[in-house]
């Protein structure tokens, strides 16, 4: 049955082809507000198969896979800064503690309707931050479209000191969650040596 990924994050893309899969790209671009009071572990997995969702109605017949991830400080979502400023009050707020990244993934089977969804939780503890670290790392543009203001595989790989979980949950997509879920559908792919426990 023909794939197609509800996104258009080149991160997720290359997690999933390393996977070995043949699929099409085909982005979501649905509403991301959740109801007020929603833990940022279930906003991840509602927003999941919203987008997967949205997408499945284009494709009749194939497996849509849609992701969601969220920074969650003290279970509150820390989304993409809105400017310098907020950028700057969100990396202070993550310097010198530990925030729980959440990535839910769904998996629908647009033929029938059959949903499959999961989340991956992965911690990552920052070291404290200088003043002038942040307005460095601010100036170099990169928190500015990223949820949590940073970016885990980029210049603010030197904040961070601790990783309990699945790192590349973090980049894009939580691979051994992945193979579980098309698992399910009896699509079944191997998880190469890089991802591997």
């Amino acid at each position: 049955m023909k794939i197609v990924l509800a996104s258009g994050s080149a991160r997720r893309r290359e997690i999933l082809a390393s996977l070995g899969l043949t699929f099409e790209v085909c982005p979501s671009n649905v509403d991301e507000d959740v109801k007020t009071g929603t833990s940022p572990g279930d906003a991840v997995c509602e927003l999941a198969i919203r987008k997967a969702a949205h997408v499945a109605s284009t494709f009749p017949a194939a497996l849509i896979l849609g992701s969601d991830t969220v920074i969650d400080l003290d279970n509150e979502i820390v989304g993409k800064p809105q400017d310098a400023a907020d950028a700057r009050r969100i990396l202070e707020g993550l310097s010198g503690r530990a925030h729980l990244v959440h990535t839910g993934v769904a998996v629908i089977d647009s033929t029938n309707g059959r949903t499959e969804v999961g989340r991956s939780t992965t911690k990552i503890g920052f070291r404290r931050l200088s003043a002038s670290e942040i307005e460095s790392y601010i100036g170099t543009g990169e928190p500015m479209d990223k949820a949590g203001a940073y970016a885990i595989q980029g210049r603010a790989r030197d904040f961070i000191q601790l990783i309990d979980g699945d790192e590349d949950a973090v980049i894009g997509l939580p691979v051994g969650l992945v193979v579980d879920l098309l698992a399910r559908f009896g699509l079944t792919t191997q998880v190469p040596e890089r991802h591997s426990a």
